[in-house]
């Protein structure tokens, strides 16, 4: 095979941020305390689910 050739720039699509990541995890409760030692925010939204918060990011977890 030769080389990969892309799409011509002016056709790419430009990201410029993400809404929010998600981690499948086996205890949220636990999880949650980890990631708050690294100093990110817990935060309860819809009632009972868990997301995490740094910056402008965040990170939804999901019981697996």
């Amino acid at each position: 095979m030769g080389p990969r050739r892309f799409p011509p720039k002016s056709s790419a699509v430009n990201i410029t941020g993400l809404d929010h990541h998600v981690l499948t995890v086996a205890e949220i409760a636990a999880s949650a305390e980890f990631y708050e030692r690294l100093r990110m925010r817990r935060g309860i939204f819809d009632g009972d689910r868990v997301a995490l918060h740094f910056g402008h990011q965040k990170i939804n977890l999901h019981q697996g």
